[in-house]
């Protein structure tokens, strides 16, 4: 279930464990995954409606302040992947983490975990959703690993459309991070947790310190008995911003781009995508082969100093690239700043096009700081690292 496991003859560790829904990222990760492979024809309609429906009712009764619903959706979720290898599912799965999950990570939890792992503890993923998820989700934060419901796969290592162990739910799940934590030597009692749900209370009670955040109505009600602190977090994506951001790879992989880089290792943004180019040489060259991109010059290099910086020809919706030795950042501009017309290589500018892009991105930063858009996180200055 985990994708690292820690040497316990080094002695016993402090850990953070995170749940993954409403925890560290806002939202379901079980139905963004549906969603994603419904795109890609590996899941019917029938089921990201179903999973859609749960969702929605699980929110109403976080808001009427009824008990949580032991749902199962990670149940189902093996029937999607039967039959298929294990590495074109996780294939599969790092796109749609990249695409839908990433962009909903929760800024401050992910800052968090950063603090955690630079104090010296470990830090997990742990969720009812399949493994690969947890992994992935994990690998991307830079965490030190996933636990989630695992899937059986055979000798040739296809998916068998059964379970490998219990769906990680209520008991089960802190059952597995108590197993988890004896095989990689985790001193649970030095360790911490953080979790939304009541069905979450088992696990939370395994650790020396428990904190709730998103709290559903019940949880919110334990944690003032048992005095753990609530965090309510900020998201790091706008709503109005999400489909640019997965907007990023595939416009990449249309010119072939994608080929050349790798995910970052930073989390992405409510605007920017991250990645890791190998050859940076061979990415440059690539990106001016298409004829499809200008070079920010003069005034336009000023705004980038350090980096190569390359907008796509295009009014609406275009690529802008820069590049700074290996790391790659990209995002999707809803008004280009370019002239209509570009009939050299060199990078011309319309002073209204300018303008326009300019509002644009004055307007989304006026919304993202918008009193109904932000709550207060609570106070961390005291947390242990």
């Amino acid at each position: 279930m985990s994708s690292t496991t820690g040497n316990p003859e080094a002695g016993p560790r402090p850990a953070a464990f995170f749940d993954l829904d409403k925890t560290l990222i806002a939202g379901s990760s079980l139905l963004a995954m549906a969603q994603g492979l419904y795109r890609r024809d590996l899941c019917d309609a029938g089921t990201v409606a179903q999973l859609r429906l749960q969702h929605i009712r699980r929110r109403m009764d976080q808001v009427v302040g009824a008990s949580a619903r032991s749902v199962s959706p990670a149940g189902s979720a093996v029937t999607w992947v039967q039959g298929r290898h294990r590495a074109e599912v996780e294939a599969v799965t790092d796109e749609i983490v990249g695409e839908r999950i990433a962009p909903t990570v929760y800024k401050d939890m992910a800052a968090l975990a950063a603090k955690h792992k630079s104090g010296g503890m470990l830090t997990y993923v742990v969720t009812a959703a399949p493994a690969e998820v947890a992994q992935t989700v994990a690998r991307r934060l830079g965490m030190t690993g996933g636990l989630g419901t695992s899937a059986e796969t055979d000798d040739a290592g296809r998916y068998s459309g059964r379970h490998r162990g219990a769906v990680l739910h209520g008991q089960d799940k802190a059952a597995a991070v108590e197993a988890h934590a004896a095989e990689a030597g985790v001193d649970l009692a030095a360790s911490v947790g953080y979790a939304d749900s009541i069905l979450d209370a088992p696990m939370l009670e395994l650790f020396g310190r428990a904190e709730v955040v998103n709290p559903d109505a019940p949880l919110r009600r334990l944690a003032a008995q048992k005095d753990w602190p609530v965090r309510q977090p900020r998201t790091t994506v706008d709503d109005v911003d999400r489909h640019r951001v997965a907007l990023v790879r595939p416009r990449m992989a249309a010119y072939g781009l994608d080929r050349l880089v790798t995910a970052g290792t930073l989390v992405d943004t409510a605007r920017n995508r991250f990645f890791t180019a190998a050859d940076p040489e061979a990415f440059v060259q690539a990106v001016e082969a298409t004829g499809r991109f200008r070079r920010d010059t003069r005034i336009g290099a000023i705004y980038h100093p350090g980096r190569m910086s390359f907008r796509e020809v295009t009014a609406g919706t275009s690529l802008h690239i820069t590049v700074a030795g290996e790391r790659v950042t990209v995002h999707v501009d809803r008004v280009s700043p370019l002239a209509p017309t570009q009939p050299d290589e060199r990078c011309r500018y319309s002073l209204g096009r300018i303008a326009a892009h300019n509002l644009s991105g004055i307007a989304a930063d006026i919304a993202g700081v918008l009193p109904w858009r932000r709550v207060v996180l609570c106070d961390d200055d005291d947390e242990a690292a």
